[in-house]
């Protein structure tokens, strides 16, 4: 048995703990230094554990987070500390500790978890010596991923793991997702001290009952019975559903938000004409009474609104003239249609400087009304990047900074299967390169640290020659995101729906990338890379679309000279 000692009884400590010996387990079994690692001793318990249980020597003459108190440190703070053969992993939190325990590993070890339901990759660091004390914070409190339709209980069980050991604080998932796979995510969760966000697109899992039996609860008809987008302007139905909303929220434990949205359609002309208040004051204001109903039945959990251009309608993203941002709920900013190989303030396309001119104004807004405001983003995304899926890391990294400097602290990205891939292509590992990079920014880590650690994942005689092709490729495809908007509602890769207007921008792109990985697929044959390796799927999956696409668009132009 290894010697680690956990200072108290409590879900995910115990969790830690288990964790640990598993680890430690796994590393002696592949280690010469069974012996060594043996003589050693860990700690396990939170801050607080720590002061009650253990006393303090020469080496360690106060204890680190005393200086400037508890309150200076963020909830997801951790400390690794060293006394002699003695380490004590320690969070501000249950849930820190945790992460103390999983950063001894990568640092003691040298592991990396870089994709969900594969083992940790190898990546050298130096070895710590003599005593060593450590505060790690996030630079942003607030760090989660979305999922809005992914119905695979295996794969979300191998995110749930793959969150807690990048640090992740959060998965939000709408309530007909929760509801299919509660029963297996929800233990996944609590023992990892993993927080639930719930909402998303999913109101109608409330509404269809009133639709179901044709009327509100004063017997009229659903309000929202002909539109595509609810009425917010009509509150009768408005109490059952938030009654229903606060009678379901209370049997989560773990739920600690509800960001329940709109529908994902743009607000129609007839309802902007027929409102008295913009949709967004309507909507928020549906929020607000979300809100209040969890605060008068003493719950914790908040509600959030988002601010979104869905249908790539402004206005369910902006303040109106007049407008505040609201003193009851947290608001979530989701601009949808972004170019991704320009940075959010420096692009020049009227719509990004619109969107981020607004998000300015959300900012200044919720500052003034001391509540948060968390950042949207697409990253993982394969419905918006499509499967001409394109690795982002300095951009996600750069965006990341960039919303920090303007204060904002939470920030979520959403991942979008592409189910219909097939075979030939595996969605879950394309944008397993952004989540990873995502995880790691929102801790603050050095790009240059990031990138060295992911591409450990490679083999070292390949990886300067697959490093140099991903980033080539990525600032290719990132260009594709630009017609996102010009296209809308369709995208590149629907070509026989797309406008034709575009084409002859858009050919010259995909030829490019087909001519480049024409050689690479080349390259990688020659140099005996793996068959079932997975840059090189990647990489011929594609060739493959890039080529298809750009005939297509040529035949589709032709056809309308």
């Amino acid at each position: 048995m290894y010697n680690i000692i956990k200072l108290r009884d409590h879900s995910v400590l115990d969790f830690a703990y288990e964790e640990l010996c598993e680890i430690a387990a796994s590393q002696s079994a592949n280690s010469h230094d069974e012996m060594d690692e043996k003589a050693e001793q860990w700690v396990i318990g939170t801050w607080k554990d720590c002061e009650n249980q253990l006393s303090l020597d020469e080496s360690v003459s106060v204890w680190p987070w005393t200086t400037l108190g508890y309150s200076a440190y963020d909830h997801d703070t951790y400390s690794i500390i060293r006394k002699g053969h003695q380490w004590i992993l320690t969070g501000k939190s249950e849930r820190s500790t945790l992460y103390a325990v999983y950063e001894y590993c990568k640092k003691h070890w040298q592991m990396e978890w870089i994709y969900p339901g594969e083992s940790s990759v190898f990546v050298p660091r130096l070895a710590s010596q003599g005593v060593e004390v450590n505060i790690d914070q996030p630079v942003f409190e607030r760090r989660g991923f979305v999922y809005e339709n992914l119905k695979d209980e295996d794969y979300l069980i191998d995110v749930v793991d793959w969150l807690a050991k990048n640090k992740i604080n959060e998965l939000f998932l709408t309530f007909p997702l929760w509801q299919h796979l509660r029963h297996a995510l929800q233990p996944e969760l609590q023992k990892r001290g993993i927080s639930l966000t719930l909402g998303g697109h999913s109101m109608k899992f409330f509404t269809e009952g009133l639709h179901a039996i044709g009327m509100n609860h004063d017997g009229s008809a659903p309000a929202f019975a002909g539109y595509k987008q609810l009425n917010y302007e009509d509150e009768s139905w408005q109490q059952i559903v938030i009654s229903d909303i606060l009678t379901y929220c209370q049997t989560i434990p773990m739920l600690t938000r509800i960001s329940l949205w709109p529908e994902d359609t743009a607000v129609s002309d007839d309802q902007i004409q027929m409102k008295k208040d913009p949709f967004i004051a309507l909507y928020l204001r549906f929020t607000e009474r979300l809100q209040e109903a969890f605060t008068n039945a003493e719950s914790e959990v908040k509600a959030e609104h988002i601010a979104y251009n869905a249908g790539l309608s402004w206005d369910m993203l902006e303040l109106q003239e007049g407008m505040e941002t609201s003193s009851e709920v947290d608001t979530l900013f989701a601009y949808w249609g972004r170019d991704y190989s320009q940075g959010f303030p420096e692009c020049k396309r009227k719509e990004e400087q619109r969107a981020y001119q607004m998000l300015e104004s959300w900012v200044e807004g919720t500052k003034k009304s001391n509540k948060d405001l968390a950042i949207f983003e697409y990253y993982s995304d394969h419905y918006m990047l499509s499967h001409l899926f394109p690795s982002m890391p300095e951009r996600i990294y750069h965006d990341l900074t960039q919303y920090r400097s303007l204060g904002i602290k939470s920030i979520v990205n959403l991942v979008v299967p592409y189910p219909q891939a097939g075979d030939t292509y595996s969605w879950k590992w394309a944008q397993g390169y952004n989540s990873y990079v995502f995880a790691r920014s929102a801790w603050g880590d050095p790009l240059t640290t990031i990138m060295e650690d992911y591409w450990c994942y490679t083999p070292e005689e390949e990886r300067a020659y697959i490093r140099q092709t991903m980033e080539k490729v990525g600032e290719i495809l990132s260009r594709i995101s630009y017609f996102n908007i010009p296209l809308f509602p369709s995208r590149v890769v629907d070509v026989h729906v797309a406008r034709l207007d575009e084409s002859e921008s858009i050919i010259p792109i995909l030829e490019e990338l087909n001519i480049y990985l024409q050689s690479v697929v080349s390259d990688m044959e020659s140099l005996k890379f793996k068959e079932e390796f997975a840059f090189k799927k990647y990489f011929t999956h594609l060739l493959m679309v890039s080529g298809e696409l750009a005939e297509e668009w040529k035949g589709k132009l032709d056809r309308n000279v």
